[in-house]
């Protein structure tokens, strides 16, 4: 008789087995979250430098300009005064303290009108004279103004002289409402165009 030894295999545990699965997919689970967490770990952020505030600066102030156009400045302060002489008469400009600033005289005998302003310190020119405009409405007369001791009864002056019939003196007559005396090395004198102008060169026509 033959005796058949047939292999007899243990049966497998159905709980040990779905447990070892189990244990298996926990395991790569845990793996999986580890390496999740590990390559999710966010890098520090930039460390960030406080800025200074910005300091305020004020507003540049607006340049204020005089006008430039001398028809648009103010008169130079004083008033005209008129008054007959031995030898002829006068127009004075003085200012409110009664200092002098410029004169129209009308020498009679010479038919010579002359214009003077007050100049404390010319500056002489190489010619003993000093540039000078009388500045009207109607147009710039330039000059070389002589130094003179006391025409205008105020002191050292700069004059410029003209016969009765010269045109300067219609343009300074006629100025509309003020005309200029500008010379070097002195302030300019914006006057009123008054009567007194005209009165003084009408006595010697």
């Amino acid at each position: 008789m033959k005796i058949n030894h047939a292999h007899h295999s243990v049966p497998r545990d159905p709980k040990l087995s779905r447990i070892s699965r189990g244990t298996f997919v926990l395991t790569g689970v845990v793996t999986i979250a580890l390496a999740g967490c590990v390559s999710q770990r966010a890098a520090p952020p930039p460390r960030v430098m406080p800025q200074p505030a910005p300091m305020a600066r004020p507003a540049p102030a607006p340049l204020v300009q005089g006008p430039t156009d001398w028809r648009d400045r103010p008169l130079t302060a004083g008033d005209w005064s008129y008054r007959t002489l031995a030898s002829g008469s006068i127009a004075r400009f003085s200012d409110s303290t009664g200092i002098g600033l410029a004169a129209i005289t009308c020498n009679l005998s010479q038919r010579i009108v002359t214009v003077s302003r007050s100049a404390p310190n010319p500056t002489v020119g190489p010619q003993a004279s000093v540039p000078l405009t009388l500045v009207t409405t109607a147009q710039q007369h330039p000059f070389n103004a002589v130094v003179a001791a006391n025409p205008g009864q105020f002191g050292p002056s700069l004059v410029v002289s003209f016969a009765v019939r010269d045109a300067t003196l219609d343009d300074l007559a006629f100025s509309r409402g003020r005309f200029a005396i500008e010379a070097n090395g002195q302030p300019t004198l914006i006057l009123p165009a008054w009567e007194e102008v005209g009165r003084v060169i009408e006595d010697c026509r």
